[in-house]
């Protein structure tokens, strides 16, 4: 009686474990069968992605690509543009230009004939004047002549100037020599000893002012023919 319990709950409890892992096969089996479901969804997933991928990407191509083509035509239309408003520029600085340069030519026309009519002018001005100045010399020169009056003395004792054609200017030379503004000082009075003893003491360029003064006079007297009260009492 024992052993047919026993043999009974054996029996059970391996249909038992018999069903436990049935179940268990089962649920392994669902689990997997889920599993694959899942990669192969996943899978298709990942291929529709990647599809979608590719195709965005080739969109993106077509878009850069078309997007190019439209710049290089707009370049190419500004290029055309800028080359038709350069070459309008260029006939209108051209057309300017020659509208200047021949402004220029008849200003430049314009302006040599009046500076020739003014040099022109400026010459017969300069030959009334030299004319005139030749009269006036002439009628000078033969005052002088008549009247004996020394070179020094006339043109109130100065030079009439005149310019490189040596034609004359209202402008007059005075020519005077300013030995006599220097001092005799011991310096000179050593120089005239110094040179006393190599050279004539009556020829030396340093010499007492009495002395300077009569030589001096009678150097200017020889050389322009005047005589003066000085000369008249040293010669007295």
């Amino acid at each position: 009686m024992m052993k047919k319990k026993k043999l009974e709950y054996d029996e059970k409890k391996l249909d038992k474990k018999y069903k436990l892992d049935k179940k268990y096969k089962s649920e392994e089996k669902k689990k997997l069968e889920e599993k694959k479901e899942l990669d192969k969804k996943k899978e298709l997933e990942e291929k529709k992605k990647s599809e979608y991928d590719e195709k965005k990407k080739l969109e993106e191509k077509n878009k850069s690509e078309e997007k190019k083509k439209l710049e290089e035509k707009k370049k190419l239309e500004y290029d055309e543009k800028k080359k038709d408003k350069d070459y309008k520029y260029d006939e209108k600085k051209k057309d300017k230009d020659y509208k200047y340069d021949e402004k220029k030519k008849d200003k430049d026309y314009k302006s040599e004939e009046k500076k020739k009519k003014l040099e022109l002018e400026e010459e017969k001005k300069k030959k009334e004047k030299l004319q005139k100045f030749e009269n006036q010399k002439s009628v000078k020169e033969s005052q002088l002549f008549i009247s004996k009056i020394p070179f020094f003395k006339s043109e109130n004792g100065g030079i009439l100037a005149t310019d490189e054609k040596d034609s004359p200017i209202d402008e007059q030379y005075f020519i005077g020599i300013i030995d006599f503004l220097q001092k005799y000082t011991t310096k000179k009075k050593l120089a005239h000893q110094f040179k006393s003893l190599k050279y004539d003491k009556n020829k030396i360029s340093t010499v007492n002012p009495q002395k300077y003064a009569v030589r001096f006079i009678k150097f200017i007297t020889q050389i322009t023919g005047t005589k003066t009260e000085s000369t008249n009492k040293s010669k007295k």
